[in-house]
């Protein structure tokens, strides 16, 4: 079948991603081989019932207007760097479904759902300025690959979850039939036994302390007590067990506390005079404030000025940049290469250095940056003939200071 046709059924994120990837590596194939396609459009690209892709059909003819480069419509010549840009038309068209005109949107823009590492690659092959893009579609393939399984067992996942909820939902309707009935008794019985135990401890350890806790507070019969006290000589270790019992009803016995009542109205009355707490709701200084501009209008403005002041302080604390990926990993002397710089949290403030890790880069130089998203800086290096082949290192640096962790990359002879 024909990709044109193709993209007119109903396909899953996953397998797009695959006839994507299939795509990619087809087209590098070519490429490897030195050589560029006449006319890469759908319509020219088989696609296997398993998703490969065979580009033979695109080694002649002239393409529709939209998989052109805007390079070849100048020159009308082929080139690998324009069957780029087609590949990256078609690959927005597979993930979007359309094809995208001549200013396209970011298909994560269109499409949320794409995973955004396949978005910035896509858009990356559509930038009208041949040096912006990248030199083949390795890395485009490599995401697609990295992307499709998780995207196709999220789908493969959503209706075996819709099953089994089901089954689920209706046995927990049939457990919560039977468990009222099952387990409604036991629970009552297990109830009444608690309380029945807790209320014999409670008579147990009480009986005896509310015979004596009736005296206590009816105070009519302690003129008994001492003479039960006296006859019987229980202070022995009778009256030392229920002594903490009997010393607490005591403590109320020992009347001369009333004066303590007594004295404590006395403080209650006191704050009442001391209550010139009012003068807190004299303090509704507003009224000051109206009557004595100078005076009240003091204290408002450092209240004020405080929090202002600490604003500022806490804004500037900035998530520090930290490099992902870099690719390709591999770049030749004698020219420009695109890299592709990934990360968190970049910014228009970051500045691409490479750095030497064995040898100092000399005849390496960062023509151009750009900022395609906070996950994507894009660096359009010059490579002289005087660069020593080897491992360097690319960074980020901040403007006022501060730099990212380090990635390798290669410069082959």
């Amino acid at each position: 079948m024909r990709l044109d046709g193709w993209l007119r059924q109903d396909h899953s994120l996953g397998e797009r991603l695959r006839v994507l990837e299939a795509l990619s590596q087809a087209v590098n194939a070519v490429h490897d081989q030195g050589k560029a396609l006449a006319a890469l459009e759908p319509s020219r690209i088989e696609v296997g019932p398993d998703g490969s892709c065979d580009v033979s059909a695109a080694h002649k003819g002239s393409p529709s207007a939209e998989y052109l480069a805007p390079d070849r419509q100048e020159s009308g010549e082929s080139s690998t760097i324009a069957d780029v840009y087609a590949a990256g038309v078609i690959a927005w068209e597979l993930l979007v479904g359309r094809t995208p005109g001549p200013s396209p949107a970011h298909v994560a823009e269109v499409r949320p759902e794409v995973p955004r590492e396949v978005a910035d690659a896509v858009m990356a092959c559509l930038e009208r300025t041949p040096d912006w893009r990248p030199k083949d579609l390795t890395y485009l393939a490599q995401i697609a690959a990295a992307k499709q399984s998780a995207a196709g067992g999220a789908a493969a996942a959503t209706p075996a979850r819709a099953t089994r909820p089901s089954r689920t939902a209706r046995g927990a309707a049939r457990e919560s039939d039977d468990r009222p009935s099952r387990r409604t008794w036991p629970l009552l019985g297990a109830l009444v036994v608690v309380l029945a135990l807790a209320g014999f401890a409670w008579w147990q350890y009480m009986g005896p302390g509310s015979v004596a806790s009736a005296p206590g507070p009816a105070r009519p019969s302690v003129v008994p007590a001492p003479v039960a006290v006296a006859d019987a000589e229980l202070p022995p270790e009778t009256v030392a067990t229920p002594a903490p019992r009997a010393t607490a009803t005591p403590v109320p016995l020992s009347i001369p506390e009333p004066a303590n009542p007594v004295a404590t109205p006395e403080p209650m009355v006191a704050p009442p005079r001391a209550t010139p707490t009012p003068a807190p709701t004299p303090t509704p200084t507003p009224r000051t404030t109206a009557g004595n501009a100078g005076g009240a209008a003091g204290p408002p403005p450092p209240a004020v000025e405080t929090p202002v002041a600490d604003i500022p302080s806490v804004a500037p604390p900035t998530v520090p940049a930290e490099l992902t990926a870099v690719s390709p990993l591999t770049v030749s002397r004698g020219g420009k290469a695109l890299l592709d710089v990934r990360g968190t949290s970049l910014r228009t403030t970051h500045r691409v250095q490479i750095v030497p890790l064995k040898k100092a880069p000399a005849g390496i130089t960062v023509v151009r940056q750009k900022l395609v998203s906070d996950v994507l800086i894009t660096v359009l290096l010059d490579l002289t003939r005087d660069v020593s082949p080897g491992e360097y290192g690319v960074v980020v640096e901040e403007v006022q200071g501060g730099r990212s962790n380090t990635l390798v990359f290669t410069v082959a002879k």
